[in-house]
């Protein structure tokens, strides 16, 4: 397998493990941290603090 299928793979597995554990700290703060990723734009007002 290459290493882009893998990564998948081990994401998946890390999500669905968590799901069934129900821990879901890892996951959230990965979306928490995507979201943010997303939101943040070189003129966002929230990233630069007077």
């Amino acid at each position: 397998m290459e290493l882009v299928s893998l990564s998948l793979l081990l994401i998946t597995l890390t999500i669905y493990d968590e799901i069934f554990n129900g821990q879901m700290k890892i996951s959230q703060k990965l979306l928490n941290w995507f979201e943010n990723k997303a939101s943040n734009t070189p003129n966002n007002s929230k990233t630069f603090k007077n």
